[in-house]
């Protein structure tokens, strides 16, 4: 309920609006430190299943970005993917 307070409406990654009724502009919740990746690497729980570490998306993104951390994504094909997509006026 926090996160989504300060919430401004805006995909954390590419400050798309979301939308509610578009499957892939639906907000989602994503972990910037992926669970997966916190596993693996001995990341304490507390600090993936912190509020500090999630953020609101795209479904669309949050799919695109699966395990990779935040600093993974941003510097990822995946995301330049995305970006260039936008900046196409593709979403």
């Amino acid at each position: 309920k926090a996160l989504y307070e300060s919430w401004n409406g805006l995909c954390y990654y590419t400050q798309q609006k979301t939308v509610s009724g578009d499957d892939k502009l639906k907000p989602s919740i994503d972990h910037k430190i992926s669970k997966f990746y916190g596993y693996i690497s001995n990341i304490k729980p507390s600090v993936v299943g912190s509020i500090n570490n999630l953020v609101v998306v795209c479904k669309y993104v949050n799919a695109s970005k699966g395990v990779l951390t935040e600093e993974q994504f941003l510097k990822s094909d995946r995301y330049k993917r995305i970006m260039d997509n936008l900046h196409n006026g593709i979403s």
